[in-house]
């Protein structure tokens, strides 16, 4: 699964450093390497993989309730294990709208599209089956790396010259991901 992970990253780079185009099977193919490992877990997502707030209020809920806290059984282990990962899941996409938003302002603020849907779909694809904090960490992360490519653009003087940015997202995904 890692190698199909790593060959659709690279092939989306190319294809956005080369074209400038996002294929929707691209984004079907790594959502896919992304949670089938947790789609085949039999094993309930863990509380450091969660939320705090979360965390605190399932806890704090069931001490009112005078139920029995033990803070090393998963809070989710009440839930049926579909439900429970598709709750993960629905909470790994917290960096695609981040993005998101950060499309939607900066859209208003220069009235054209900065940061492209094709963006959005792979950092909600990558951030797919990762804990909450990796998919945020990996969009500040490539907007970090992506820093100094947009300087020296705008320091040559071409102002309508565009960044392919999933090279970058690809980038932080692969450093957050190994290390």
């Amino acid at each position: 699964m890692c190698v199909g992970r790593f060959i659709v990253l690279a092939i989306m780079s190319y294809r956005d450093i080369r074209f400038r185009i996002v294929l929707d099977s691209d984004i079907a193919w790594l959502a896919f390497f992304n949670t089938l490992p947790l789609l085949l877990s039999r094993v309930y997502p863990n509380n450091v993989s969660l939320p705090p707030a979360l965390v605190f209020y399932v806890m704090s809920t069931r001490a009112q309730n005078n139920a029995i806290v033990d803070p090393t059984v998963p809070i989710m282990s009440p839930l049926p294990l579909w439900i429970a990962h598709l709750l993960f899941l629905a909470l790994s996409t917290g960096g695609a709208l981040l993005l998101l938003f950060a499309s939607f302002l900066l859209r208003h603020l220069t009235s054209r599209e900065v940061i492209g849907t094709g963006d959005i779909l792979f950092t909600f694809a990558a951030g797919l089956g990762s804990d909450y904090k990796m998919s945020f960490h990996m969009v500040i992360l490539a907007f970090v790396l992506a820093m100094p490519a947009a300087v020296i653009i705008k320091c040559a003087k071409r102002d309508h010259e565009t960044i392919a940015f999933i090279p970058f997202l690809t980038l932080a995904y692969l450093c957050l991901w190994l290390f």
